[in-house]
């Protein structure tokens, strides 16, 4: 990240990441890299200052480049990686947060960041102050509370013109759940390719309204609803749209409780699915028998690129499904079986036979498990016969 760059948060145990993430301009890790024609990558703002300082050579080989030499990075896992760098918000102390999710938590959750009183940007109110002063003032803002009511008028007005009228009176309940009103409203602001809904305690029964408003309307390509209340009923609803969907690229839904059952309705609907490319299981609580249901789904999906299966209780049994899959599997780009703790040296046979026959996996993360230093020499060894292949254990 450039040095000049006036950040709210630091980087936690800086010294364990490693350096192939970090730019050689600041040290830092690299925040929207680029790449040069000689194979050299920096943060963009690095190497544009670098530039603008009337340089025309790489900063690491000397060769000649120019502005117009620059290609961003565009390959999942690198920025996988890099958003999950674990960082210290310096507004609230917050500590072990993803960088990729720092700005929502800025955004959504930091007490002590600072937002103004609105429901939108025509309010007149110009109070602005830390997010935990925030419910005190709107309580009382009679501006605040004005417009409230009018936003809610306005959509029960909107919506009573196309509905029946049997069932306006049970609109009319459902139109005063200010919390459905906040969540309908919160997604239609929202960017139409990327609807960030993290941490917002939401449940099974909010599901309806992010399929219906994020993917069948605005038809967002990422969805991200990690740190929810989730569980297999939900994943449910997700999967009745996962299965003919034709937009969605990138699903989070780490930290919830989606279980193995939550899986099987996931790995039933990406059986068929031929747009989803990452889809984020981690902390899920999923074992071997979630890890089968997604075997057999990599067995005939040839589309996603991208698996995270890190802080589940996935043992050998499921590791072994999961390599055996893989070995036929022409998508799979990246595995991310981190902080699975009962995986053990029963699992190397069946990780090496993937390694040597996979044809596309070019990361495999295997981090905080039972393997022994035996094992990882062996994986090691079979390591040498894969090309532009990054292991990291």
């Amino acid at each position: 990240m450039a040095k000049d760059s006036k950040s709210a948060f630091e980087y936690m145990n800086e010294m364990s990441i490693d350096n192939y993430l970090k730019c050689p301009i600041c040290t830092d890790p690299f925040l929207d890299p680029v790449s040069t024609p000689c194979k050299h990558t920096f943060c963009r703002q690095c190497i544009l200052a670098w530039l603008e300082r009337r340089q025309t050579s790489c900063p690491s080989c000397r060769e000649e480049l120019s502005k117009k030499d620059l290609t961003s990075i565009s390959v999942i896992f690198i920025h996988g990686m890099l958003n999950e760098i674990q960082v210290k918000c310096t507004l609230c102390g917050e500590t072990n947060l993803q960088r990729g999710n720092f700005q929502n938590h800025i955004n959504n959750l930091c007490p002590k960041a600072d937002v103004s009183c609105s429901i939108n940007s025509d309010m007149s109110c110009s109070w602005i102050g830390s997010r935990d002063q925030l419910e005190i003032h709107q309580s009382e803002c009679k501006i605040y509370q004005s417009k409230l009511m009018k936003e809610i008028n306005c959509v029960k007005d909107q919506r009573s013109e196309i509905l029946t009228v049997d069932r306006r009176e049970n609109l009319v309940n459902e139109l005063t759940n200010p919390r459905e009103l906040e969540l309908e409203e919160y997604i239609t602001r929202s960017t139409d390719w990327a609807i960030e809904l993290a941490e917002r305690l939401m449940t099974n029964s909010d599901m309806s309204i992010v399929v219906e408003q994020a993917i069948v309307r605005k038809k967002c390509s990422i969805l991200i609803l990690k740190g929810n209340h989730i569980d297999a009923s939900g994943a449910l609803i997700l999967a009745k749209t996962l299965s003919n969907n034709m937009s969605l690229i990138r699903l989070e839904l780490q930290c919830n409780r989606i279980g193995d059952r939550g899986v099987d309705y996931l790995a039933d609907a990406l059986t068929v699915n031929k747009c989803l490319k990452v889809l984020d299981l981690r902390d899920n609580n999923i074992t071997h028998e979630g890890a089968r249901h997604l075997a057999n789904m990599l067995k005939k999906n040839q589309t996603l690129t991208s698996l995270s299966l890190s802080s589940n209780h996935i043992d050998d049994r499921g590791v072994r499904v999961l390599a055996d899959a893989l070995i036929d599997n022409m998508s799979l780009r990246r595995l991310c079986l981190f902080q699975n703790q009962s995986i053990s040296d029963w699992s190397i046979e069946s990780l090496i036979n993937m390694m040597r026959y996979n044809q596309s996996l070019e990361e495999l993360i295997l981090q905080t498990n039972k393997l022994s230093w035996w094992s990882m020499i062996l994986l090691r060894f079979a390591l040498l016969t894969k090309a532009n292949f990054t292991l990291i254990m």
